[in-house]
Protein backbone atom coordinates (compact mmCIF):
# COMPACT_ATOMS: atom_id res chain seq x y z
CA UNK A 1 0.00 0.00 0.00
CA UNK A 2 2.47 2.55 1.23
CA UNK A 3 4.98 1.45 -2.57
CA UNK A 4 1.57 2.78 -4.29
CA UNK A 5 0.51 5.54 -2.23
CA UNK A 6 4.22 6.86 -3.09
CA UNK A 7 3.55 5.75 -7.15
CA UNK A 8 0.17 8.39 -6.32
CA UNK A 9 2.24 11.44 -5.72
CA UNK A 10 4.80 10.72 -8.13
CA UNK A 11 5.24 14.35 -10.57
CA UNK A 12 5.63 16.71 -7.73
CA UNK A 13 9.01 17.39 -6.36
CA UNK A 14 8.88 21.01 -5.27
CA UNK A 15 6.14 22.69 -3.64
CA UNK A 16 5.50 26.45 -2.53
CA UNK A 17 3.72 27.59 0.83
CA UNK A 18 1.75 30.66 1.24
CA UNK A 19 3.37 32.99 4.02
CA UNK A 20 2.41 36.63 5.83
CA UNK A 21 5.62 38.39 6.26
CA UNK A 22 7.43 35.12 6.65
CA UNK A 23 5.09 33.07 8.87
CA UNK A 24 2.83 30.31 8.09
CA UNK A 25 -0.92 31.61 7.53
CA UNK A 26 -2.29 28.65 9.74
CA UNK A 27 -1.86 25.58 10.84
CA UNK A 28 -2.70 23.64 6.96
CA UNK A 29 0.67 25.71 5.99
CA UNK A 30 2.42 23.80 9.46
CA UNK A 31 0.64 20.36 8.47
CA UNK A 32 1.75 20.36 4.86
CA UNK A 33 5.09 21.41 4.96
CA UNK A 34 5.60 18.70 7.51
CA UNK A 35 4.32 16.03 5.20
CA UNK A 36 6.48 17.84 2.37
CA UNK A 37 9.53 17.10 4.82
CA UNK A 38 8.14 13.24 5.37
CA UNK A 39 7.57 12.93 1.62
CA UNK A 40 10.90 14.12 1.01
CA UNK A 41 9.35 16.60 -1.12
CA UNK A 42 11.12 20.65 -1.33
CA UNK A 43 9.31 23.41 -0.04
CA UNK A 44 9.92 26.90 -0.04
CA UNK A 45 8.08 29.92 1.70
CA UNK A 46 6.42 32.81 -0.54
CA UNK A 47 4.95 36.04 0.72
CA UNK A 48 0.97 36.24 -0.10
CA UNK A 49 2.42 39.38 -1.76
CA UNK A 50 4.49 37.10 -4.33
CA UNK A 51 1.69 35.04 -5.30
CA UNK A 52 0.95 36.46 -8.64
CA UNK A 53 4.33 36.74 -9.73
CA UNK A 54 4.79 32.84 -8.96
CA UNK A 55 5.86 30.97 -12.55
CA UNK A 56 5.72 27.52 -11.47
CA UNK A 57 7.72 24.70 -13.32
CA UNK A 58 7.14 21.39 -14.33
CA UNK A 59 6.91 19.22 -10.75
CA UNK A 60 6.10 22.19 -8.57
CA UNK A 61 2.57 22.74 -6.48
CA UNK A 62 1.10 25.56 -4.26
CA UNK A 63 -0.32 25.24 -1.47
CA UNK A 64 -2.16 28.89 -0.03
CA UNK A 65 -5.73 29.80 0.45
CA UNK A 66 -9.05 29.64 -1.65
CA UNK A 67 -8.54 32.76 -3.60
CA UNK A 68 -4.81 32.36 -4.19
CA UNK A 69 -5.13 28.79 -5.02
CA UNK A 70 -8.10 30.01 -7.90
CA UNK A 71 -5.64 32.54 -9.24
CA UNK A 72 -2.94 29.93 -9.58
CA UNK A 73 -5.26 27.01 -11.47
CA UNK A 74 -6.04 30.24 -13.84
CA UNK A 75 -2.78 30.88 -14.68
CA UNK A 76 -1.48 28.04 -14.78
CA UNK A 77 -3.92 26.48 -16.77
CA UNK A 78 -5.79 23.86 -14.26
CA UNK A 79 -9.67 22.85 -14.87
CA UNK A 80 -11.27 25.96 -12.14
CA UNK A 81 -12.80 23.56 -9.75
CA UNK A 82 -16.46 24.76 -9.09
CA UNK A 83 -16.72 25.43 -5.34
CA UNK A 84 -18.33 21.40 -3.94
CA UNK A 85 -21.00 23.01 -1.37
CA UNK A 86 -23.68 20.45 -1.13
CA UNK A 87 -23.29 18.10 -4.29
CA UNK A 88 -26.46 17.32 -5.65
CA UNK A 89 -26.41 13.34 -4.77
CA UNK A 90 -26.27 14.42 -0.93
CA UNK A 91 -28.97 16.85 -0.69
CA UNK A 92 -31.19 13.66 0.78
CA UNK A 93 -28.22 13.95 4.11
CA UNK A 94 -28.45 17.37 5.51
CA UNK A 95 -32.11 17.28 6.88
CA UNK A 96 -32.86 20.59 6.42
CA UNK A 97 -34.76 22.60 3.46
CA UNK A 98 -32.06 24.91 1.14
CA UNK A 99 -32.02 27.14 -1.92
CA UNK A 100 -30.11 29.09 -3.64
CA UNK A 101 -31.07 32.88 -4.48
CA UNK A 102 -29.43 35.79 -5.39
CA UNK A 103 -28.63 38.09 -1.88
CA UNK A 104 -31.82 40.77 -2.92
CA UNK A 105 -34.35 37.93 -3.41
CA UNK A 106 -33.44 36.00 0.18
CA UNK A 107 -33.87 39.41 1.77
CA UNK A 108 -36.85 40.42 0.40
CA UNK A 109 -38.34 36.64 1.09
CA UNK A 110 -36.63 35.05 4.28
CA UNK A 111 -37.54 34.35 7.41
CA UNK A 112 -35.15 34.60 10.39
CA UNK A 113 -32.98 33.09 11.66
CA UNK A 114 -30.96 31.40 8.26
CA UNK A 115 -27.48 30.26 7.57
CA UNK A 116 -26.30 32.12 4.56
CA UNK A 117 -22.93 31.69 2.75
CA UNK A 118 -21.82 32.53 -0.65
CA UNK A 119 -22.17 30.06 -3.69
CA UNK A 120 -20.04 29.60 -6.81
CA UNK A 121 -17.69 31.60 -5.42
CA UNK A 122 -15.79 30.07 -2.56
CA UNK A 123 -14.60 32.05 0.06
CA UNK A 124 -16.34 34.71 -0.45
CA UNK A 125 -17.46 35.67 3.09
CA UNK A 126 -17.97 32.73 5.71
CA UNK A 127 -21.19 30.55 6.09
CA UNK A 128 -23.15 32.18 9.17
CA UNK A 129 -26.39 32.12 11.25
CA UNK A 130 -27.71 35.30 10.34
CA UNK A 131 -30.55 36.42 12.68
CA UNK A 132 -32.57 39.77 11.04
CA UNK A 133 -32.71 41.80 7.76
CA UNK A 134 -29.73 44.71 8.56
CA UNK A 135 -27.50 41.80 9.25
CA UNK A 136 -28.11 40.08 5.70
CA UNK A 137 -28.13 43.42 3.66
CA UNK A 138 -24.30 43.84 5.08
CA UNK A 139 -23.56 41.22 2.80
CA UNK A 140 -24.36 43.42 -0.56
CA UNK A 141 -20.65 45.02 0.20
CA UNK A 142 -18.74 42.04 0.04
CA UNK A 143 -18.80 41.53 -3.45
CA UNK A 144 -18.38 45.20 -5.02
CA UNK A 145 -19.54 43.31 -8.46
CA UNK A 146 -22.55 41.74 -8.01
CA UNK A 147 -23.95 43.97 -4.96
CA UNK A 148 -27.63 42.86 -4.61
CA UNK A 149 -27.38 40.16 -7.55
CA UNK A 150 -24.57 38.32 -5.15
CA UNK A 151 -25.58 34.42 -5.55
CA UNK A 152 -26.34 33.27 -1.82
CA UNK A 153 -26.68 29.45 -0.55
CA UNK A 154 -29.24 29.55 2.31
CA UNK A 155 -30.92 27.18 4.83
CA UNK A 156 -32.97 26.40 7.66
CA UNK A 157 -30.95 26.88 11.16
CA UNK A 158 -30.96 23.11 13.25
CA UNK A 159 -29.35 22.92 16.68
CA UNK A 160 -26.01 21.31 16.49
CA UNK A 161 -23.92 20.51 19.28
CA UNK A 162 -20.78 19.03 17.56
CA UNK A 163 -19.20 19.01 14.19
CA UNK A 164 -16.64 16.60 12.59
CA UNK A 165 -14.80 17.29 9.47
CA UNK A 166 -14.19 13.56 7.44
CA UNK A 167 -11.25 13.06 4.90
CA UNK A 168 -11.92 10.93 2.09
CA UNK A 169 -9.06 10.24 -0.40
CA UNK A 170 -10.06 8.06 -3.93
CA UNK A 171 -13.28 6.88 -2.01
CA UNK A 172 -12.01 5.82 1.47
CA UNK A 173 -12.82 7.56 4.66
CA UNK A 174 -9.51 7.72 6.69
CA UNK A 175 -10.10 9.97 9.54
CA UNK A 176 -13.16 11.82 11.35
CA UNK A 177 -12.22 14.51 13.29
CA UNK A 178 -14.38 16.95 15.74
CA UNK A 179 -13.59 20.62 15.28
CA UNK A 180 -16.81 21.83 17.36
CA UNK A 181 -19.58 21.20 20.05
CA UNK A 182 -19.81 18.45 22.75
CA UNK A 183 -16.96 15.80 23.10
CA UNK A 184 -19.16 13.01 23.75
CA UNK A 185 -21.99 13.92 20.80
CA UNK A 186 -20.42 11.49 18.08
CA UNK A 187 -21.99 11.07 14.72
CA UNK A 188 -23.57 7.98 12.88
CA UNK A 189 -20.74 6.30 11.40
CA UNK A 190 -22.73 4.00 9.21
CA UNK A 191 -24.76 7.44 7.63
CA UNK A 192 -21.40 8.56 6.94
CA UNK A 193 -20.24 5.64 4.89
CA UNK A 194 -23.37 5.32 3.06
CA UNK A 195 -23.15 9.62 2.21
CA UNK A 196 -19.48 8.76 0.53
CA UNK A 197 -20.90 5.88 -1.12
CA UNK A 198 -23.21 7.97 -2.84
CA UNK A 199 -21.24 10.63 -4.08
CA UNK A 200 -20.25 9.32 -7.36
CA UNK A 201 -19.05 12.73 -8.90
CA UNK A 202 -16.49 13.28 -6.42
CA UNK A 203 -12.96 14.42 -6.42
CA UNK A 204 -9.92 12.28 -5.95
CA UNK A 205 -9.37 13.79 -2.43
CA UNK A 206 -12.22 16.28 -0.40
CA UNK A 207 -13.86 16.63 3.01
CA UNK A 208 -17.44 16.22 4.46
CA UNK A 209 -18.44 18.06 7.47
CA UNK A 210 -21.48 16.56 9.54
CA UNK A 211 -23.31 17.47 11.94
CA UNK A 212 -25.38 16.19 15.14
CA UNK A 213 -28.53 17.80 16.24
CA UNK A 214 -30.19 17.91 19.53
CA UNK A 215 -31.98 15.18 18.53
CA UNK A 216 -29.33 13.19 17.95
CA UNK A 217 -29.52 13.06 14.08
CA UNK A 218 -26.26 12.52 11.84
CA UNK A 219 -26.52 15.33 9.06
CA UNK A 220 -24.55 16.63 6.19
CA UNK A 221 -23.40 20.52 6.41
CA UNK A 222 -21.12 20.50 3.60
CA UNK A 223 -18.63 19.25 1.35
CA UNK A 224 -15.04 20.85 1.02
CA UNK A 225 -12.35 20.48 -1.61
CA UNK A 226 -8.60 19.29 -0.89
CA UNK A 227 -7.01 22.17 -2.62
CA UNK A 228 -6.87 23.95 0.26
CA UNK A 229 -8.24 22.51 3.37
CA UNK A 230 -8.14 22.88 7.32
CA UNK A 231 -6.57 19.39 8.77
CA UNK A 232 -8.21 19.73 12.13
CA UNK A 233 -5.93 17.54 13.61
CA UNK A 234 -5.62 14.99 10.86
CA UNK A 235 -1.66 13.30 9.97
CA UNK A 236 0.21 15.46 8.59
CA UNK A 237 1.06 12.21 5.93
CA UNK A 238 -2.14 11.54 4.45
CA UNK A 239 -2.97 15.38 4.46
CA UNK A 240 -0.22 16.52 2.29
CA UNK A 241 -1.27 13.31 0.16
CA UNK A 242 -4.71 14.94 0.10
CA UNK A 243 -3.36 18.03 -1.83
CA UNK A 244 -0.79 16.92 -3.70
CA UNK A 245 -3.56 14.34 -5.31
CA UNK A 246 -6.28 16.87 -5.63
CA UNK A 247 -3.61 19.13 -7.09
CA UNK A 248 -2.25 16.29 -9.65
CA UNK A 249 -5.99 16.20 -10.43
CA UNK A 250 -6.68 19.80 -11.33
CA UNK A 251 -3.52 20.35 -13.27
CA UNK A 252 -3.76 17.14 -14.94
CA UNK A 253 -0.28 16.12 -13.80
CA UNK A 254 0.19 12.33 -15.26
CA UNK A 255 -3.27 12.47 -16.95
Amino acid sequence: MFAKELKELKGINKAYIQTIDGEYVNDASFYFANGCKLLDIETEKIDEKELDDLELKEGEMLSAGVPAMIRCFEKNGGLIPAPLDIPEELKPFCGRAMKVTTLKELCDTTDYPIFVKPHGKGKLFDGQVVSCKEELELFRYVDQQDGWDTQVFSSQVLKIVSEFRCFIIDGEIYDCRKYKGEYSQVPDFKTIDYCVSKYKRAPIAYALDFGVTDNGRTVLIEANDAYSLGPYGFDSYNYTRMLILRWKEIMRVGS
